[in-house]
């Protein structure tokens, strides 16, 4: 309810009327309750005076007398004086031990007081007033002149007529209440009527004027006080309102004018904006403090694999990317955020949300609102994915050949270090580009493309990057014939879009023409757009004319590289050597082309072969020639491991993992971090065994014990056994799966025996082996011509070396070589090949006594007898002897073999 100012006015004079006349009332009400009792009292009290006196006056009689006379006598005057007082209810003298002396009612004498209230109020001995049910009791005490107490008269007012004495007097006072109450309501009316007239008549002006009603009259701005100033302020107040809301028309006119013209500007922009991004091939987002994704183009869609940017909306990088990435990209961007420095040209490698590895070049910067303050990042991000495997597979194909040729350039004669010289020079080129690649990368990634739209066969829009491209101003650009800037391509030229809702988008590379006559690579985007309800073509031009002449260099180099790669392979197939292994038949060759296959794939290899072939060796050389070689080669004899300790020796343990354990110590695996780990007898592994290995092998950690903390193997593992290796895995003492995990390269190792034609090689090398040696042993006492090569065996000892089988194979020829030159006694190693050269073939006999010409007649021999098996072909005949064909044409040229018969 709301209260107006007269009602309020009203009920606060009628309230203090009311509390005057109800405080007036109480007081009138009290004072005459007062004066009746008073009056009563009083009343009371001259007639206990009476009856004193006549008490005194029979005390003074008391010896003339008798008691019951004077009783008689004292009843008489109570019941005189109580006929004279009807109003009363009884009067009665009572002795002082409490018993009543007289009464109007006869048949009380000589009984005693049975009210407590009233025995007790005659033990005061001085004037009270008792009340019990219905009487009011007034005592009044009689004394006698020597202050001697002789009793109490008792006098009994109903109290039925004093209640009803009060009630008329509440009566008629609440008559003259409600009379002064009705008159002041009535006086109160008429002063609010009055007062609050004018003030009614402003607040009805006030709504108006908030209503917009600025047409009322407002009087009393005549008046001289507080109304009449209220009144002429409420009107000047209306005045300045009409005046503003006369110049806010006006204003409101003039700004809706500037909203609808730059509505239509924005409208254009936003157009231009989001065709844009919409079309660039580069991933374009923008990003919140909190990393959210605010927008992003339809390029960064397409990257995180959905397919509208509206998708991504509201999603940060840990929707997109695994834990690690998205946490760095995150504190990457909250480094930006709080410093707000730019993040520029910064290269990542990323998974896509299908599991495709892809490498990013991106800038990041702060975004900022009007105020400067930085409300989150934008990222402008290229896919450089191409261009990084390209310089990946240069830098393998760098670091691969360069191993093969530090090997070659240690064992090839003065026409190798010639090569060597071309392969430094190659590598210094090969830096040369790499570093120019590097330049132009920089450079062309913080270049930004033209942008262009094409209409009617006319530019009609260009950006200053398409303009610096082509030399020519934006003046002069616009409105020209594309064909004018692409002389010898097919020209962009307009379309007509039959469904708008679909972008046709083509790219190709052409040459642009320059204001300055010159010519330009470019790779060109042409997009299917609608521009001012027309249907155009959005030109993204980009100056490719580094990268085209970088790519002619860089299909040079392949091409060059290739040849290169082609002439060291059939080199290599030329050799007798590969490091510390020698031999030069087909069966080495083929070890040798595995051995650089599997050190530039680094993967486990599995080597097969008889003992005493040189597995070991094989292992160290592959070691050496691989990526790993400055790590650590640690090899390991399985068959010495028992399966209790294979988890201890392999993965190592910590401090208190058994009993005993009183250190920690690291296993093969740690000792062979990012190094080789050489497993000779692997077979002799067992199945359980095999089973945690294949474990470390798959999932590339294991757990030391006592560890809780997993470790990564990061090894090349290569095994090597005697063993048929499908007879174990049918036996099952070898697991299929543990094999093939292990087997990715698989080399078997011929035997001695049947690569004779490597034995002069192995020969020479034993014999150098044991030369150098013996310098190192006897120093300058040994004479400097001291004869150690093939020419001190003696022929018979040869044609024993050629005839014999070798069962235990170059391990048994270096046993039985040592032998014989530590005793020089042909006997005794006669004695020991004696049961297997009685079976020496035929055209090892009658051989000339010394080793090169017992060589040169079983070379001769050899070619021969295989010219005549393959009726004087010479590819078959070279396949059959395990040697290129140049070089049979050249023995048949040196030893003056006739092929036509």
């Amino acid at each position: 309810m709301r209260w107006n100012l007269r009602v309020k006015m009203l009920l606060s004079v009628g309230a203090i009327v009311l509390i005057v006349l109800g405080t007036s009332t109480v007081v009138h009400i009290s004072g005459v309750q007062q004066d009746y009792l008073e009056t009563l009292e009083w009343r009371s009290q001259a007639l206990a005076q009476t009856l004193i006196k006549k008490a005194q006056e029979l005390a003074t009689m008391a010896p003339d007398f008798n008691r019951n006379d004077l009783l008689e006598l004292l009843n008489y005057w109570v019941k005189d004086v109580y006929e004279s007082n009807t109003h009363l209810t009884h009067i009665a003298a009572i002795d002082p031990d409490g018993i009543i002396a007289a009464h109007t009612e006869k048949s009380l004498w000589d009984s005693s007081v049975k009210s407590p209230a009233l025995r007790k109020a005659l033990g005061y001995r001085k004037q009270l007033t008792v009340l019990d049910d219905t009487t009011y009791h007034m005592l009044f005490p009689i004394v006698n002149e020597s202050e001697l107490y002789l009793g109490s008269i008792d006098i009994g007012i109903p109290k039925d007529i004093i209640d009803r004495q009060v009630r008329q007097i509440l009566y008629h006072s609440a008559s003259l209440f409600v009379l002064f109450v009705g008159l002041g309501c009535v006086a109160a009316s008429i002063a609010g009527h009055f007062l609050t007239k004018p003030i009614n008549h402003l607040v009805s002006i006030a709504r108006e004027l908030a209503d917009g009603n600025l047409s009322q009259c407002i009087e009393g701005t005549e008046r001289k006080d507080e109304i009449g100033m209220l009144a002429q302020s409420f009107a000047h107040m209306r005045d300045r309102i009409e005046q503003q809301i006369e110049d806010l028309y006006q204003l409101n006119d003039g700004l809706e004018q500037r909203v609808e013209r730059r509505t239509a500007e924005l409208a254009r922009e936003k157009y231009i904006v989001d065709t844009f991004l919409a079309n660039v091939p580069d991933s374009i987002y923008f990003k919140d403090r909190e990393g959210r994704i605010i927008r992003a183009n339809k390029a960064h869609a397409r990257r995180m694999g959905l397919k509208a940017p509206r998708e991504e909306v509201g999603k940060t990088d840990f929707d997109f990317f695994p834990t690690e990435p998205a946490r760095r990209k995150y504190a990457q961007e909250q480094e930006i955020i709080q410093t707000g420095l730019p993040a520029i040209n910064i290269e990542e490698e990323d998974i896509s949300p299908d599991g495709q590895v892809f490498w990013h070049l991106t800038t990041k910067m702060p975004l900022r609102d009007e105020h400067g303050e930085v409300i989150g990042i934008f990222g402008i991000s290229r896919d450089i994915t191409t261009l990084k495997q390209t310089e990946g597979e240069l830098a393998r194909y760098r670091e691969h050949l360069e191993d093969i040729v530090k090997e070659r350039t240690t064992e090839l004669t003065l026409s190798n270090k010639r090569l060597e010289q071309e392969i430094t020079e190659r590598t210094q080129a090969e830096h040369a580009l790499r570093v120019s690649e590097q330049q132009y990368r920089l450079l062309a990634e913080n270049v930004k493309d033209g942008i262009g739209i094409v209409q009617k066969d006319k530019l009609m829009f260009a950006n200053h990057a398409f303009a610096a491209m082509t030399g020519y101003s934006l003046k002069q650009l616009l409105g020209t014939d594309p064909a004018r800037l692409f002389p010898d391509q097919a020209s962009p030229s307009s379309v007509t879009l039959e469904d708008h809702t679909e972008i046709h988008r083509t790219a190709r590379q052409a040459e642009l023409k320059m204001e300055n006559m010159r010519n330009i690579w470019t790779e060109i985007e042409q997009t299917a757009i609608v521009w001012n309800s027309h249907p155009a073509l959005l030109l993204t031009v980009r100056d490719i004319t580094a990268r085209k002449r970088q790519e002619q260099r860089l299909e040079q180099e392949r091409a060059r590289l290739e040849s290169e790669n082609r002439h060291l392979k059939s080199t290599i197939k030329d050799r007798y050597r590969f490091g510390p292994l020698v031999g030069k038949s087909q069966v080495m060759q083929k070890v040798y082309e595995l051995l650089v296959n599997a050190a530039a794939a680094e993967v486990n290899v599995w080597l097969c072969g008889e003992s005493g072939t040189g597995k070991e060796l094989i292992a160290h050389t592959l070691h050496q020639v691989s990526r790993r070689k400055s790590q650590a080669f640690i090899a390991v004899n399985c068959a010495s491991i028992p399966e209790s300790l294979f988890e201890r020796e392999f993965f190592g343990h910590q401090k208190g993992a058994f009993t005993g354990a009183d250190r920690s110590t690291a296993g093969l695996f740690d000792r062979a971090h990012q190094g080789t780990l050489f497993l000779d007898e692997v077979t002799e592994l067992s199945p359980g065994s095999q089973a945690k290995l294949l474990r470390v092998l798959q999932d590339g950690v294991y757990t030391p014990l006592g560890s809780i903390h997993p470790k990564t193997a990061d090894v090349v593992i290569i095994a090597a056994t005697n063993k048929n290796c499908r007879e174990e895995i049918r036996q099952g003492r070898l697991r299929k799966d543990f094999f093939y995990r292990i087997g990715v390269i698989e080399i078997s190792v011929a035997p001695l025996r049947d690569r004779k034609e490597d034995l002069s090689f192995l020969l020479e090398h034993l014999l150098e082996e044991y030369r150098q040696k013996q310098i190192r042993v006897q120093g300058s006492d040994m004479p400097s011509n001291f004869p150690i090569d093939q020419t001190m065996l003696p022929p018979e000892i040869v044609r024993a070396f050629y005839a014999y089988d070798w069962p235990g194979n170059v391990r048994e020829l270096q046993n039985v070589l040592q032998r014989y030159l530590a005793t020089r006694d042909p006997h005794p190693v006669l004695s020991l090949l004696g049961a297997s050269v009685s079976q020496t073939v035929s055209y090892a006999e009658n051989l000339p006594p010394t080793l090169p010409e017992a060589v040169r007649t079983l070379e001769k021999r050899m070619i021969t007898h295989m010219l005549g098996q393959t009726q004087n072909r010479i590819g078959k005949t070279a396949e059959q002897l395990g040697m290129p064909v140049r070089t049979l044409q050249y023995k048949i040229k040196k030893y003056q073999l006739d092929t036509k018969n």
